[in-house]
């Protein structure tokens, strides 16, 4: 009997044990194993925009030159989006629809001492377009915000003076209409902050009279809901970045500083990320419906020669928990440099394949590949 006992005790230890093992164990995203499609001596001024195909949209945004690229890989083949003008970026907001790029430019005129904000298009053979301009005044904010509303139309928001609007560009019929309008006056301060569209529904982030508010409408403008947002991050500083992703709430405030919400009917939860931050790059683009996993890296220095970052965490938003995987090229350790969201729910990660190297990588990561990483 008692031999039976100590058995059965080895045994339960033995299977706890290897329980123990299996849960510290670190999954691993062998890039070896999968396709690099891009490689560049390191441009800390370049970033991968968006890829499909074999093209790479690419944005050098050094003051100097500011340049949009289209790269197409296997023809080995450049094409640089000229414009006559030198122009500064108005924002880090992009978005993509009916195949063309949408983003906003401030160009300066030396002649006449003046400028003027433009929303310019940047289709994929090359070409750029002028689809609104605007002369810059010191009431026209240089900042222009982009959400994708669905495949061929996007909203932007934009504050002029004491009035912020909400329009709807729609790129098949090359037109723009008025989707939202809030005015300040002296008696009340009131502004449209952000935009995010997901699922059917357009969130807006309302500051008035020092507090933030969430309003909820369809897309034909109804309104559904007004929910108080007493969040702490929205009192530090002005909110640099706002998304929805189905029932989340990103924020990250021009401090950097990040927090995400779970909402609940009328509450918000919540969830703590600690030292790690959220991937943000190209949300515009991919979150419609269905969106599985959003991802983070650790917040500490990328070109740390201390310790490589090298862990892609992400985020179940079916769960809400965090999983992990290390990022490593066979037995080697490589540097996370950035990482961007595309279409259909890809990912491009850049890395280096150690702290030291001045050679940026980059690949793709398809959805179907990170869902299986992570279930």
């Amino acid at each position: 009997m008692k031999v039976k006992f100590f058995l059965a005790v080895i045994l339960t230890c033995l299977f706890l044990t290897a329980c123990s093992t299996e849960n510290k164990r670190s999954n691993k995203i062998d890039l070896s194993k999968t396709k690099e499609i891009y490689s560049s001596v390191l441009s800390p001024s370049e970033d991968i925009l968006d890829v499909f195909g074999d093209n790479l949209l690419l944005h050098n945004y050094d003051t100097s030159k500011n340049e949009y690229l289209l790269f197409n890989k296997k023809e080995c083949k450049t094409i640089e989006y000229n414009d006559e003008n030198r122009c500064m970026v108005s924002s880090a907001s992009f978005v993509n629809a009916n195949n063309a790029y949408y983003i906003s430019e401030v160009v300066v005129d030396n002649v006449n001492n003046s400028e003027k904000l433009r929303i310019i298009e940047l289709n994929r053979d090359g070409d750029i377009n002028t689809i609104r301009e605007i002369n810059r005044t010191e009431e026209v904010s240089p900042f222009i915000y982009f959400a994708k509303y669905d495949k061929d139309s996007f909203l932007l928001i934009h504050r002029i003076g004491s009035e912020t609007y909400i329009d709807m560009f729609n790129c098949k019929e090359r037109k723009f209409s008025r989707f939202l309008t809030l005015k300040s006056t002296e008696e009340k301060e009131t502004y449209l902050e952000k935009v995010s569209v997901n699922n059917e529904k357009v969130y807006v982030l309302v500051f008035e009279e020092g507090k933030y508010y969430l309003k909820v409408y369809d897309k034909d403008c109804r309104l559904i809901t007004t929910l108080n947002l007493d969040i702490p991050l929205l009192k530090k500083s002005a909110i640099l970045q706002f998304y929805v992703v189905n029932d989340l709430l990103i924020f990250e405030n021009w401090n950097s500083e990040q927090a995400l919400y779970i909402m609940q009917n009328d509450t918000f939860k919540e969830i703590p990320i600690g030292d790690k931050r959220i991937v943000s790059t190209g949300f515009s683009n991919v979150y419609e419906k269905g969106a599985r996993y959003i991802f983070l890296i650790d917040r500490n220095d990328m070109s740390s020669e201390e310790k490589p970052n090298n862990k892609l965490y992400a985020l179940d938003l079916e769960t809400y928990k965090i999983k992990c995987n290390e990022i490593v090229i066979g037995d080697g350790v490589p540097c996370i440099n950035s990482i961007i969201y595309c279409e259909n729910g890809n990912l491009v990660l850049s890395i280096k394949e150690d702290v030291s190297s001045q050679q940026i990588v980059s690949y793709v990561l398809d959805n179907e590949f990170l869902c299986g990483a992570y279930k």
